[in-house]
């Protein structure tokens, strides 16, 4: 049985998934692009030797995706502009149809999978679920028919898996989980998100409509004639990288002071929107994600001044569990900065597969 977890994330899809008894991470590219099967065929025939999750494409009943790194041939995007669960069923059946390439199975099996959505769009998950349900039964990944029975399908809205962490360790510390109000903030590409539970329940002034760092990129894009969705232009402002060489442009743009503006103004909303609606009481704070490093600095100097910092986690403990995870493969490229990016995928993992073990005990 396939056990795994999928974040679809706007700036990367990211999973973790049973491999040989351990947890093991699989990203891809956020894109998708609809594709003519035949234009499919040619390019993965002249890129067989590649990992599924590099060369993924999805075909369910007469529509064709092209998914991932792949998207990119295509002219793909990522639709940030776009509802999380319209792109969704593609994203999931090709890291899924990638893992069981990765695992061996045979083209039949059963899974138990947890996905994790934006509270916004959490209503629908219902809908999500159901189509889901019916796509995997009969689905085409790589040119392979394939086919999944899902054995146990949850949703989860972003940050969960960093409740359920949470609760599990005042659990261990004797402390009633009920008795605390934890707030859970996720700095994502698309959107800033507060989750806050009350007596171990989802509170209804839970949101998801803050900035993300995509308000950085647009910004820079901006102040340099550019698309929000030109390539590379997210890693340069993340990382603090002073050049960034555009296709068709015989020199590399100088983008100290560009990145220095583009950070400063998406910080300025992150705070605005912090002090407006982090909820009022006796409560902890747990944040993630990994538009959280271009900003930790002011954030951590924002947290002591509300009286937060004896509060206040960056999921360490998850964090430290996914560094020793990813020193077993050196195929991730910058390892310092995904685990927070990996934490609440990382978690909801964690607690999918504690109830498989339960239920197969």
């Amino acid at each position: 049985m396939l056990v795994a977890a999928i974040d679809l994330g706007s700036s990367l899809t990211k999973s973790f998934y049973l491999n040989q008894g351990a947890p093991h991470p699989l990203l891809m590219a956020p894109e998708v692009a609809w594709v003519q099967p035949e234009l499919l065929a040619k390019m993965h025939n002249f890129n067989r030797d590649a990992e599924p999750n590099q060369v993924a494409w999805v075909q369910i009943g007469e529509e064709t995706t092209a998914v991932g790194q792949f998207a990119q041939n295509f002219s793909g995007d990522a639709g940030l502009m776009e509802r999380k669960e319209r792109r969704a069923i593609h994203k999931i059946l090709a890291m899924l149809g990638a893992m069981q390439f990765k695992l061996e199975f045979s083209s039949s099996i059963t899974a138990n999978l947890a996905v994790t959505l934006p509270i916004t769009e959490f209503n629908d998950r219902r809908m999500l679920q159901q189509a889901l349900y019916e796509a995997a039964q009969t689905f085409v990944f790589r040119g392979e028919k394939l086919s999944i029975a899902f054995e146990k399908l949850q949703i989860f809205p972003e940050g969960f898996g960093l409740f359920l962490t949470r609760r599990g360790e005042l659990a261990a510390q004797k402390i009633d989980p009920r008795t605390r109000t934890i707030a859970v903030v996720m700095f994502g590409h698309r959107n800033l998100s507060i989750l806050v539970f009350k007596n171990g329940v989802l509170q209804n002034q839970s949101r998801s409509d803050g900035p993300g760092f995509l308000n950085a990129v647009e910004v820079a894009a901006s102040l340099k004639g550019l698309s929000a969705s030109t390539p590379y232009l997210m890693e340069t402002i993340a990382q603090n990288l002073s050049q960034l060489r555009v296709a068709g442009q015989l020199t590399p743009l100088d983008m100290e002071s560009i990145n220095a503006t583009a950070r400063e103004s998406y910080w300025k909303q992150v705070k605005s929107y912090l002090e407006n609606h982090l909820p009022g009481g006796d409560y902890e704070i747990i944040v993630a994600g990994g538009a959280i490093a271009p900003i930790r600095t002011e954030l951590v100097e924002l947290l002591r001044q509300m009286e937060l910092s004896e509060r206040v986690s960056f999921a360490d403990s998850i964090q430290q569990q996914i560094s020793t995870v990813l020193e077993k493969d050196s195929g991730f490229p910058d390892q310092n900065r995904l685990p927070l990016r990996l934490a609440d995928v990382y978690a909801v993992f964690a607690a999918t597969w504690a109830m498989s073990r339960q239920v197969n005990a």
